[in-house]
């Protein structure tokens, strides 16, 4: 969906054989002639012609100029449009700001109903999403989550590839848990579960040094630091009372011992770390034991 106010979609709809198929083409919102533009674009692209056009929708309502145009080339077309040319000049910029704002809550409302069906169909999974926290920020206390460690938290969100290939990330609302029977402990209880049984773990060993690198098939595997049994589990694996655990993105997380170069590496990786992804987590390092998490680097802002 093109958001552009300045930007005119014009869509011939014509008649092929049998069926019924669209062609669309843009011109500059205010030009006199825009449609005619459009559908020179347009019918040079699908090469057809003006008798076969039986519906025009515009963003915008045709200019008088446009109008007479229509009614010469396509005089049994249907036309529809949906903003209203202001009056004067001087109304621009507030018919353009209003403009912007319906397409802005139609663009989030079509995100909204296809991540609804993607949960529907099972093409999303809950899961923890690891995220840097403070609790004054306004944006996180909208969504469902649980502090990990000081400078952290798990959110939940419902994660899947969207149609376009990219990964689609949903954050669970509060006000949606409100709406509805569903608990967070709950949902909280399966997005561990869904993020434990896809977790992936490689090791080695440099140096005499134990290193483990944990994946997931959705990614996003950062938040395995606030799986309830995660401290136990790591140190069995690396046969050591604390671990060195590091995050250089959301879908990287190492584990190793504290005080060794292989940490010192780990560390050098963080701070270096070019991550700058949708997902709002600063890579960074820390030690875990039975005291509780203890920051020791993080990749600076600037």
């Amino acid at each position: 969906m093109d958001i552009d106010p300045l930007t005119n979609t014009v869509v011939f709809e014509f008649r092929r054989w049998l069926s019924k198929v669209t062609a669309i083409a843009q011109a500059p919102t205010r030009s006199d002639d825009g449609v005619e533009h459009a559908w020179r674009s347009a019918s040079a692209e699908k090469r057809i012609q003006a008798s076969q056009v039986c519906r025009i929708f515009s963003e915008w309502e045709p200019t008088n100029r446009d109008v007479a145009f229509i009614r010469q080339t396509f005089p049994k077309a249907e036309v529809t449009f949906s903003f209203s040319r202001p009056d004067s000049e001087d109304a621009w910029d507030q018919a353009l700001a209003e403009a912007h704002q319906t397409m802005m809550n139609a663009m989030g409302e079509q995100i909204r109903d296809d991540a609804q069906t993607r949960r529907e169909e099972g093409q999303t999974q809950l899961l923890p999403v690891l995220r840097d926290f403070d609790p004054r920020d306004v944006f996180a206390k909208t969504m469902v989550h649980w502090p990990v460690g000081p400078n952290w938290a798990v959110f939940l969100a419902h994660v899947g590839l969207t149609e376009h290939g990219t990964l689609g990330v949903e954050y669970v609302l509060k006000h949606s848990l409100e709406e509805s029977s569903q608990d967070s402990d709950e949902l909280f209880e399966v997005a561990w579960q869904n993020l434990a049984s896809g977790l992936k773990i490689e090791g080695g060993e440099t140096d005499g040094v134990r290193i483990l690198e944990l994946s997931h098939p959705q990614g996003l595997v950062a938040g395995a630091i606030g799986l309830p049994d995660f401290l136990v589990q790591a140190c069995s694996w690396i046969g050591q009372p604390s671990i060195f655990v590091a995050f250089t993105s959301p879908d990287q997380l190492f584990v190793t011992s504290p005080g060794t170069p292989i940490a010192e590496k780990l560390r050098d990786s963080v701070v270096k770390s070019d991550y700058w992804g949708s997902v709002a987590l600063t890579p960074a390092c820390l030690v875990m034991d039975s005291t509780g998490m203890r920051l020791i680097d993080s990749r600076k802002t600037s």
